[in-house]
């Protein structure tokens, strides 16, 4: 090497880098979708989550009250309430905020931009779904009305929340409804 030549460190050239960053930017557009659909059953979960644990506690509040409870479902506008005294509201919306407490608050379905509803909702109280607000009931010796809930996403993915109605146990499952637990709760009732 001559006395007057510097060796310079060799870098990337410019049309290295620019096929990295292709490279880069198929592997993200190819992978797009996939993160979509992940993330739109991660919403749908996380909404039948919120609703079963909602009906959890509705359970326990009666159990622990020595009173019933109730949650109101508005299938046509996609939210639910929590009622604790249902003799005292039988309205779905109070027109003051300060009538409800925290739990009683109206609860959307996810929320605008999730696309979360409600696909199903069949209960003892309303055993054909023929009801805008269906009712789902929980006594104080821990039973409920029998009812199958089933929320659905934009991409048809579905979360079933199952409610037992002898017990008031609450199962929340992956796809549609094996049983529907209203129906079995109806004619239960209809035998003599």
């Amino acid at each position: 090497m001559p006395s007057g030549a510097h060796r310079y460190p060799r870098g990337a050239t410019f049309i290295e880098l620019m096929v990295v960053l292709m490279v880069l930017c198929v592997l993200a557009a190819a992978s797009a979708p996939m993160l979509k659909g992940y993330y739109q059953r991660n919403q749908l979960r996380a909404a039948a989550r919120e609703f079963a644990a909602l009906a959890r506690y509705a359970r326990q509040t009666a159990i622990l009250r020595n009173g019933n409870t109730e949650i109101h479902i508005d299938f046509k506008h996609d939210r639910y309430r929590l009622v604790l005294n249902p003799r005292e509201r039988s309205d779905f919306l109070i027109s003051r905020k300060e009538d409800l407490n925290e739990a009683e608050r109206v609860r959307e379905l996810g929320s605008a931009h999730q696309k979360v509803f409600f696909k199903t909702v069949e209960s003892a109280t309303d055993p054909f779904g023929s009801e805008q607000i269906v009712k789902i009931r929980f006594f104080k010796n821990g039973s409920a009305s029998a009812s199958t809930i089933v929320i659905a996403g934009a991409d048809n993915s579905q979360m079933t929340i199952e409610i037992a109605g002898a017990t008031g146990a609450i199962r929340t499952c992956r796809g549609a409804p094996r049983g529907t637990a209203a129906a079995g709760a109806a004619a239960a009732e209809a035998r003599p």
